[in-house]
């Protein structure tokens, strides 16, 4: 029996701004081609950003800035 070979994984978290997402993508896109699956981590507020975001997967998490309340 062989086991199928797997792509390594590579998470980005990233959120809030496009000064996070447009940098956290053009390595998610270098990332891809070289055959990574790629899985993305963001907030609310960064999802906005990522609509072609190269993501195999994502995650939306709750969070906020250090002065909400």
């Amino acid at each position: 029996m062989t086991s199928s070979p797997t792509k390594p994984l590579v998470v980005i978290a990233a959120g809030g701004t496009g000064g996070h997402m447009f940098p956290a993508q053009a390595f998610a896109d270098e990332m891809r081609a070289r055959g990574w699956t790629i899985a993305l981590v963001t907030d609310e507020r960064g999802k906005k950003y990522a609509t072609n975001f190269p993501a195999d997967w994502r995650l939306e998490v709750d969070a906020a800035t250090f002065g909400s309340k």
